[in-house]
């Protein structure tokens, strides 16, 4: 029989491996998330890993971009303005890639990138087990990751961030729930100590406002350690 704390760590461990880990599916796949760089802290590298298993009979284009570059996904054709994304035989055909090229997507206006682009064009009958894609973070910021295929396929996506398993979204809170946790221990303490100075005097009302205030430092410190072991993770 599993004890508590076996029970705990394997809840734990559940949101910690579903929380980065995200899949790209069907015939087209779009996911993005917020990432930040090295500069917030240096436990680890900040990246975006995505996993290609091998399967026959698929091809697969991905993108990895910093999602400010959105705007430069795309080449338009300078006569018909029509736009193209990915280097097909047709935008060849029209000089605006390389027969090298094929299959990845095309962007423009290089200079101006906010991070770097990362696109390939993979024939999954040729990789022996898996591709595995690794895009190191720069800068702060949203980052997307696309996926094209020709046949049902699944990649799949690993967010890495910087200072441990956390997600992104919930950094901020880590800096909210201590500095709550604080001020509540702050006012827990000075009205324990005139409750128990007043004791007499106090009324049933009041010690229902002592254990409310109770409920909210454990309830805030509750938050603040499981936020700073994911951190840590």
């Amino acid at each position: 029989m599993l004890s508590m704390n076996k029970l705990l760590w394997m809840l734990i461990f559940s949101i910690i491996t579903t929380a980065w880990k995200e899949e790209l599916s069907d015939y087209d796949g779009f996911a993005c998330s917020g990432m930040y760089s090295n500069q917030v802290s240096q436990i680890r590298d900040s990246k975006i890993q995505v996993n290609f298993p091998k399967k026959n009979n698929v091809d697969v284009t991905f993108l990895i971009y910093n999602w400010l570059d959105e705007s430069n996904i795309g080449i338009y054709e300078p006569d018909t303005k029509e736009l193209y994304r990915r280097c097909s035989k047709e935008a060849i055909e029209k000089s605006l890639c390389e027969s090298q090229d094929y299959g990845k997507f095309l962007f423009n206006n290089q200079t101006s990138h906010h991070s770097p682009i990362l696109t390939n064009y993979l024939k999954l009958n040729d990789i022996e087990d898996q591709y595995i894609a690794n895009y190191p973070i720069e800068e702060t910021g949203l980052y997307c990751v696309e996926l094209i295929t020709d046949a049902p396929y699944t990649a799949t996506i690993w967010w890495h961030q910087p200072y441990g398993e956390l997600m992104g979204s919930n950094y901020p809170r880590l800096v909210f729930y201590g500095t709550m946790a604080i001020i509540y221990f702050i006012v827990g303490l000075l009205w324990g100590a005139n409750s128990f100075y007043f004791w007499k005097l106090m009324h049933p009302v009041q010690h229902y406002l002592s254990l409310l205030l109770f409920t909210l430092i454990l309830g805030n410190a509750d938050n603040l350690c499981l936020l700073g072991l994911l951190e840590s993770l």
